[in-house]
């Protein structure tokens, strides 16, 4: 898509397969959890609190459109979805994004600046969890013929349905290079730090991390690698202090591979596979998490 972003017209990607999933609810797998600040011993916890395997159906896409108002100025409308759907239809995750962006594009065609903004929502187990008002600052520059850099500020206010105490601002800086190694391969890395406020302090959160990407054609497959490392830290002890303060450190490393030699209606099979663990220090969000992705891909 990266490539096409300087085409005028309409381009997008969907994506459909299926998602064998270790953890659908990403849950820990302990029967009880450990209360240090308070003396009420162990809290046994219920089948629909751990851990749960699943099956799912996953379909992502993304449609957008640049609309040249100028040599230099686009307007540039952008709808996405990500759905994943079980047989347990209370872990059903849905979420969806309209946004609307300004191009403006240097003469030398070096840079581009895009300011945007929109609506999020996002559904959990078929009933409404959270809403969006965002905005995004993006900052794109060519270095050289083989690399580029972005850097996205964004922000967002975010109601959450079920608990207001989770309502607030979400801040987000991002900054990324990628650079082609060949004309067959390349590499991505990208570091991000977020802060998210809440009403209550213990849903008050910052976190940071680093994410880099591998990739090679290999005639026309695609194969890929990726890892990531975050870090994440709230403001006030969990569950009105019977927990410490959440401090978790996320790893996750992926695989995977795209099929182009095979083709109907454009389509092609898309394989991944991706490990995740997540270090805390309260027991209930500590966990681990296999999937695969088996389905097919299109970019238009």
């Amino acid at each position: 898509l990266s490539r096409r972003f300087t085409d005028d017209g309409g381009h997008g990607n969907f994506e459909l397969a299926m998602a064998p999933d270790s953890n659908i609810n990403r849950a820990t797998d302990a029967k009880t959890l450990d209360v240090p600040l308070a003396p009420l011993g162990p809290l046994e916890l219920s089948d629909d609190a751990r851990q749960q395997s699943g099956l799912g159906l996953r379909t992502t896409g993304q449609i957008y459109a640049r609309i040249r108002l100028s040599p230099q100025i686009a307007l540039v409308p952008r709808l996405s979805s990500d759905a994943t759907f079980y047989r347990k239809s209370q872990f059903n995750d849905v979420s969806g994004s309209a946004l609307v962006g300004v191009e403006w594009q240097s003469a030398s065609g070096r840079d581009r600046v895009t300011p945007s903004g929109g609506k999020t929502w996002r559904s959990f187990g078929g009933e409404a969890f959270a809403r969006t008002t965002n905005f995004d600052l993006r900052w794109t520059h060519r270095l050289g013929k083989r690399a580029q850099s972005d850097m996205t500020f964004s922000y967002g206010r975010t109601t959450y349905v079920r608990n207001a105490l989770q309502d607030g601002n979400l801040f987000s800086l991002t900054a990324s290079v990628e650079r082609a190694l060949s004309a067959r391969s390349g590499i991505g890395i990208s570091a991000n730090v977020q802060r998210q406020s809440a009403r209550d302090p213990q849903f008050a959160t910052i976190a940071g991390g680093a994410t880099i990407l591998r990739w090679r054609d290999m005639g026309k497959m695609t194969v890929f690698a990726n890892a990531t490392v975050r870090r994440l830290e709230s403001d006030a002890p969990f569950f009105g202090g019977f927990f410490d303060r959440r401090k978790e450190w996320y790893l996750r490393g992926g695989v995977g591979a795209t099929f182009r030699q095979v083709q109907v209606a454009g389509f092609s099979p898309v394989v991944r596979a991706s490990y995740e663990r997540n270090i805390a220090n309260v027991g209930i969000f500590d966990y681990r998490r296999t999937t695969v992705d088996i389905g097919i891909t299109r970019a238009f």
